[in-house]
Order: structure tokens, then sequence, then C-alpha cells
């Protein structure tokens, strides 16, 4: 696991989306890739908070896995 100091930070918003299980399925998704730390979701807002480590992981190749949601 990365320091905190090495850690970044981001939300997604999952927008249109009336189906909260998409939200989690999200979640699910983002959490299990190799360089995710956490990933939380706000089902009120519709957004994914995701904490990673950029040495291992683009914030691209994370909003990519859930636009194929």
């Amino acid at each position: 696991m990365p320091s905190k100091r090495n850690r970044a930070m981001c939300t997604i918003r999952i927008s249109e989306s009336d189906d909260l299980s998409r939200l989690e399925k999200a979640r699910l998704l983002v959490s299990e890739l190799e360089g995710v730390v956490m990933s939380e979701a706000d089902h009120t807002f519709q957004i994914l908070t995701v904490e990673y480590d950029p040495q291992a992981i683009t914030l691209e190749k994370i909003r990519n896995s859930v636009k194929r949601l």
C-alpha cells in the first residue's frame, strides 16, 4: 500500500442513473483495480470517490472502467 503522500483522490459522477445498483457495481469494479486504495459510493449524489496510487494506475484508466458499465 502506498504511503498517504503518494495517493490521489478523485470523484466520478455516475449520472443519469436511476439504478443505484449501477453505482455499487462501479464501486466494486473500481475497488478491484490494481492501484486503487479505496472506493466509496455516495448514493444520494450518485458520486463515486476513489483514492488511488497515481504511480500504479491513471485516472483515465479508472474513468474508462466505469464508462463500460
